[in-house]
């Protein structure tokens, strides 16, 4: 019979997620590191066109019996699984590490749901030389084991066949000395019973009975523990055969390099370096071709139609500058996402993720963050809003509020397109030089928001990390080439959403005045649009940004929506002053040539001396006009990175944190941008207007220093407040 609802559930790091979406078919976030899921995932599994089943992934947990303040995400588990009604439970354990795994296991069996076992990661296993009879496992816990490899496609009918075969037989137990089956029938006699065995689960939950547990050396939840794993141990010695392997010795002498105290965090940021590099070289010259052919079809040939169609001039704007050019820009997106997802796909799979964690922890442990608290930091480099989700994980109410509030300072994916495409104009060479910089600007002003947060919320120093350090795999190219193009695809579908109706807005915005009237040209310069923005451009004029500038102004603006969304928009406003469409077919032959020759001459070190990026061509002129120097570029860019998260990262910090803090962030990073970009500036400029640079830097030092007392006594202010309510509820 094939159940209705089956959950996965198992320790962090186990292969869940990977499993979950290998049988549903969704996109959900995997990592070779733990704190990956931090919520229940739904999803169902289709067997045929009739019949479905609804799979639940659970957040990792190492044990169904919560120890202090656990995670917000192993308590979701444990609730669930004692309340969820579950046609089976399908516990997956990792192959390299079992007998730590099973502890979970038996606590399952202890409560005789309907449950199979599976091994994942078999494959390393051998490769290990670890040898595991399955059919051991199988006789001693009374429930099907299946050896498995979770990303291969025979998975799903390997459980299939296990689900549909499935007969219940209740765990044969331990066995119990005379103080135990004392308590035992204590609870036979009182309460009745799920299984003979579900008294231990409740006697740790603090079941008034307790008080009949006798011993004179041992607490009587190191007593259930030493239960538990004299069976484990048992069992794992009769199940797993270990012959001799030079792996592990390999991977030692690996980890010594990487996890060197001197050698460690430059190796850690060469590799960070490297990967923003090689995205840079390789991607650029992928995007030449995507932009050449969107342009040319989208965007030119829309506007070729639309002239032969006879239509309106202000449809050929809307339907080729608008929307057009919004597709074209959210497509030209890929390349760099893409090369992005992949390298961060290749650290976290190969395991080195995990050691970039063990790493930060000491200097993560100067502000009082636990080294943990890095997962949440790498997962913002692709997306915030999954990256503060991911603080569920973390134990400590103060260590959890302190991640999420410096979690938006990472420089997500939209972040990137916005400095691909400034480098691409501004700093043809060494452009990569200048992304790097921004992502360490990033860093900065987190761990200098952290750094403000700790004596206002009195936290104490963590502990050190103690965590599951997988060991080095070799990441399978179909593997990294699914999880990128799933990542690349959920990423573009999202900016899709904001930008092609933006783009299409502003289009018309700019087309036309307060009367009506269409616009083209240098008429566009009276539009709704640009008589607005110039209005709101005077804010920006401490960073280099002019009335003639007034997208970029626009851009800003529409970033508060979503940052993917600033490039589209200053796409669409630059590129409105070229009237006439071009060739298609001349421009996509063009586009392809270049791509070819930037790889037949492909450079580590990039040149980013290209214009077709995400921007057209014509776009990039008219942009180059507009900056007056690259000071003001940087300044822009740093002001790109810092202000406002965008609307769904302060979504969901309300929903994680409050309104309270959601402000605290909102107001913090829009203010710290502000000032840092006028004082890079400023600096920049010294040369050309040193008492006016020397006057504004000085006062922006003193505005700062206000600006930073004032946050330490909003963030203590909300705190005290947050803990008051707490107390009294």
């Amino acid at each position: 019979m094939i159940p209705k609802k089956i959950a996965l559930i198992g320790n962090p790091n186990s292969g869940k997620t990977t499993l979950f979406n290998r049988l549903t078919r969704m996109n959900y976030r995997e990592g070779n590191y733990s704190g990956v899921t931090v919520e229940s995932c739904f999803g169902s599994w289709s067997i045929d066109h009739n019949t479905a089943i609804d799979v639940v992934d659970l957040p990792g947990c190492y044990s169904l019996q919560p120890f202090g303040q656990d995670g917000q995400d192993m308590q979701e588990t444990i609730r669930t699984i004692h309340e969820g009604n579950f046609d089976c439970i399908d516990n997956v354990v990792d192959a390299l590490n079992l007998q730590r795994h099973l502890y979970l296991t038996h606590q399952l069996r202890e409560l005789d749901v309907p449950m199979i076992l599976l091994i994942n990661r078999i494959d390393l296993a051998q490769l290990h030389n670890i040898d595991i009879d399955v059919d051991v496992l199988s006789n001693q816990l009374n429930c099907p084991v299946l050896p498995t490899v979770a990303i291969d496609p025979k998975v799903s009918k390997t459980l299939l066949d296990a689900l549909v075969n499935y007969k219940h037989s209740p765990f044969s137990g331990y066995k119990l000395n005379d103080k135990w089956q004392l308590l035992q029938s204590k609870f036979m006699q009182e309460e009745s019973l799920v299984s003979q065995y579900g008294f231990l689960l409740k006697l740790e939950a603090g079941h008034p009975l307790k008080s009949y547990y006798q011993s004179d050396s041992l607490p009587m939840s190191v007593g259930i523990a030493e239960l538990r794993y004299q069976h484990i141990e048992s069992l794992t010695a009769q199940a797993v055969v270990k012959r001799k392997s030079n792996t592990k010795s390999i991977h030692r002498r690996i980890d010594q390099i990487v996890l060197h105290d001197w050698l460690g965090l430059p190796i850690f940021f060469l590799v960070m370096y490297g990967l923003f590099a090689l995205t840079i070289s390789f991607a650029g010259n992928l995007q030449v071709g995507v932009d050449a052919i969107t342009h040319a079809l989208l965007v030119d040939g829309v506007r070729y139609t639309a002239d032969w169609l006879l239509l309106p001039s202000w449809w050929g704007s809307f339907l080729g500058l608008g929307i057009g050019q919004g597709i074209a820009t959210t497509l030209t997106f890929t390349p760099v996402l893409f090369c992005m997802f992949m390298g961060l796909g290749f650290l976290e799979h190969s395991g080195y993720m995990s050691r970039a964690a063990l790493l930060m922890d000491q200097l993560m442990r100067k502000i009082g963050l636990p080294g943990r608290s890095l997962v949440s930091f790498i997962i913002g480099f692709g997306c915030n809003v999954p990256a503060i989700m991911a603080a569920r994980h973390l134990d400590q109410p103060r260590e959890r509020l302190m991640t999420i509030l410096m979690t938006p300072f990472m420089s997500c994916g939209a972040r990137l397109t916005i400095y691909a495409v400034m480098v691409t104009a501004f700093f043809p060479r060494g452009g990569h030089n200048i992304i790097f910089i921004l992502y360490l600007i990033g860093i900065a002003a987190a761990i200098l928001t952290g750094y403000l947060l700790q004596p206002s919320l009195a936290l104490e120093q963590p502990l050190p990390l103690v965590m599951e350090m997988p060991d080095y795999q070799k990441p399978k190219i179909r593997l990294l080439m699914h999880y990128a193009r799933r990542q690349t695809i959920h990423f573009v579908r999202r900016a899709a959403k904001y930008i092609i109706p933006l783009s299409a807005l502003l289009t018309l915005l700019m087309h036309f005045n307060a009367h009506g009237q269409y616009l083209a040209g240098n008429q566009m310069e009276q539009s709704i649009l640009a008589s607005t923005a110039k209005v709101l451009t005077v804010f920006f004029y401490p960073i280099g940004i002019h009335d003639n500038n007034w997208p970029a102004t626009v851009g800003l603006l529409s970033g508060l929506l979503a940052k993917e969304v600033v490039v589209g928009s200053m796409n669409a406003l630059y590129g409105q002053v070229v009237v006439g469409a071009e060739p298609v077919w001349p421009q996509i032959l063009h586009g392809i040539h270049d791509m070819l020759h930037g790889f037949l001459h492909f450079d580590l070190v990039p040149s980013l001396d290209i214009v077709s990026n995400q921007f057209h061509a014509s776009a990039y002129g008219e942009m180059l006009n507009a900056f007056d120097s690259s000071a003001s570029v940087f300044a822009f860019l740093v002001f790109a990175l810092l202000y406002f998260p965008c609307m769904s990262t302060i979504v969901v910090i309300r929903k994680e944190l409050g309104r309270g803090w959601a402000s605290i962030s909102l107001v913090w990073s829009t203010m710290l941008a502000y000032f840092l970009a006028i004082i890079c500036y400023q600096v920049g400029t010294i040369a050309e207007h040193p008492m006016s640079s020397m006057m504004w830097l000085v006062l922006m030092l003193l505005v700062l220093a206000v600006l930073m007392k004032e946050f330490k006594k909003w963030v203590k202010k909300t705190w005290e407040k947050q803990q008051y309510d707490v107390n009294t509820a």
